[in-house]
């Protein structure tokens, strides 16, 4: 197999997957190609079935017709659009402010200067001023202080 060939395997297949739920057809003959390296959106109006075809991949809803094909030592990972209430807000927290990589680390610089500044003097303490005070602009250019709203 070409190298090239590996970018364009086929990792989920949905084939004429149709899903009701009671008397409501949510899906009707719907079918999906996910191939390696593939970025996909899911888009459209509340209740059309985007949820419900993530959750027949996760294996937690069963198509009412139709095949899923998902290649072999494949990890699926999803994070629900709501969380179970067993996660704690510590745990949201965490998860969101891991995207904010730039900030995290000016925080954490913010606060090894705040500390440093009660233990110097004189031209030392100066220093550190002059770089909390570079580092609190970037901060709040990069909206430190605004990530908690």
């Amino acid at each position: 197999m070409l190298e090239k060939d590996v970018y364009n395997m086929l990792e989920i297949v949905l084939n004429k997957i149709s899903k009701n739920f009671g008397n409501k057809k949510v899906l009707k003959n719907v079918n999906l190609e996910i191939k390696t390296k593939d970025r996909i959106a899911l888009i459209g109006p509340n209740g059309c079935g985007k949820t419900t075809i993530l959750k027949m991949i996760m294996k937690e809803e069963n198509p009412t017709s139709g095949e899923i094909f998902i290649s072999k030592n494949k990890k699926i990972g999803f994070l629900s659009q709501y969380p179970s209430e067993s996660l704690s807000n510590e745990v949201v927290k965490s998860i969101i402010y891991s995207s904010f990589k730039e900030i995290n680390e000016l925080k954490e610089k913010l606060d090894n200067a705040e500390k440093d500044m009660n233990n110097l003097e004189g031209k030392d303490l100066e220093k550190i001023i002059i770089k909390y005070t570079t580092l609190q602009e970037k901060f709040i250019n990069a909206g430190g202080y605004e990530i908690d709203s």
